[in-house]
């Protein structure tokens, strides 16, 4: 049985701090002490580990929403420079998604699962977006979302670079990166002048 050090250290780390708050506040008997402690070890949930296969699923998911906004926001928004950038996202990230498909087909890796965090999230902004009013309002909510889906993104690209040991895959998330980093400094240009 492999043990996670990083999990047992956090939870060891919060029931100190819940014996400590429990000392601190007076709570004197310990059945109040065994409550912290249980409480506090359902914090830190399962911890999934690294792999290239979630990395993937994370990218693809991204790439899918990506494309998705900038369909709508070619029909809802109302600034040439914020259509231009929605015609830009589009093209990018069909163009990653397709290279992270041939790359994952020849990793043996599956180009098709779902990263159900982002996409959850990425549902909740189409959502809000969809409502937004055509012009300002749309292209205001559009480009926020950009600016934080893509230093999501970029945080979550770095992260893979860190652990991943394959060098095809390694290279891919480097090229990724860059794309990402550039929209990212687009999208907040563009965040100024709305």
């Amino acid at each position: 049985m492999q043990i996670n050090h990083k999990l047992i250290g956090s939870v060891m780390a919060v029931t100190l701090v819940g014996f400590t708050a429990c000392r601190d506040a007076g709570y004197a008997d310990r059945e109040d002490t065994a409550a912290v402690v249980t409480d506090t070890t359902a914090v830190g949930g399962a911890i999934e580990p690294y792999s290239d296969a979630n990395a993937v699923a994370f990218i693809q998911t991204v790439n899918t929403g990506e494309i998705e906004a900038a369909q709508l926001a070619k029909t809802k928004a109302t600034d040439p420079e914020i259509k231009a950038f929605a015609r830009q996202m589009e093209t990018d990230h069909t163009a990653m998604k397709n290279e992270v498909a041939q790359t994952a087909q020849r990793l043996g890796l599956s180009a098709t699962a779902t990263d159900e965090d982002v996409l959850e999230d990425h549902q909740e902004d189409m959502r809000a977006l969809n409502e937004a009013k055509q012009g300002n309002d749309f292209d205001d909510k559009y480009i926020d979302e950009q600016v934080k889906a893509h230093k999501e993104a970029l945080d979550e690209i770095d992260e893979a670079l860190e652990k991943t040991q394959n060098a095809e895959f390694k290279a891919l998330l480097q090229k990724a990166r860059g794309a990402v980093d550039g929209h990212l400094k687009r999208a907040e240009e563009l965040d100024k002048k709305v």
